[in-house]
């Protein structure tokens, strides 16, 4: 969780408040996913784990169009 409050704080300067909570409930339902796997020793759901995979795709894709790359 470390890790996503650190991203969260150098982040705030590219800022829009619309994206910037959807990403946030993302990132935090994709710890709760992985925490929850790592508790249990069990996998996440194809589901679960695809739209996990489709928010990452869709974070970098954000910050990649924020610092042109």
């Amino acid at each position: 969780m470390k890790d996503v409050v650190l991203f969260g704080s150098r982040a705030r300067g590219m800022h829009d408040d619309d994206g910037d909570a959807a990403f946030g409930r993302a990132l935090n339902r994709v710890h709760e996913i992985r925490m929850l796997a790592d508790d249990t020793s069990e996998p996440p759901g194809s589901d679960e784990a695809a739209w996990a995979v489709a928010q990452a795709e869709a974070l970098l894709a954000e910050v990649q169009s924020k610092i042109g790359s």
